[in-house]
């Protein structure tokens, strides 16, 4: 994903990680058979583990310097908080 993105748009490639993530994820309760789950999961997580960098570097397009450390920061504290959400969630 890397080389991609650095010769197509980010943010249409950050827009089908999201799609076709979001895809695989809600098909992975449509099938009956654990090879399509396995395979759907795995292309989730494919997917998923895209948007962290295209959603970095378009931040260091997008927001002047002197600002991206706090962006960069906040973003990278959301999957922290989301767990600690999560737990509350029991």
């Amino acid at each position: 994903m890397g080389a991609l993105a650095d010769v197509l748009n980010r943010k249409w490639m950050l827009a089908i990680t999201f799609f076709v993530g979001g895809i695989s994820s809600l098909a992975t309760a449509s099938f009956d058979s654990f090879g399509i789950l396995v395979a759907m999961r795995i292309l989730h997580a494919t997917m998923n583990s895209a948007t962290n960098p295209l959603t970095f570097s378009l931040v260091s397009d997008y927001v002047h310097p002197d600002r991206r450390s706090t962006i960069n920061s906040i973003l990278g504290s959301t999957s922290y908080i989301g767990i600690a959400m999560s737990s509350l969630a029991i």
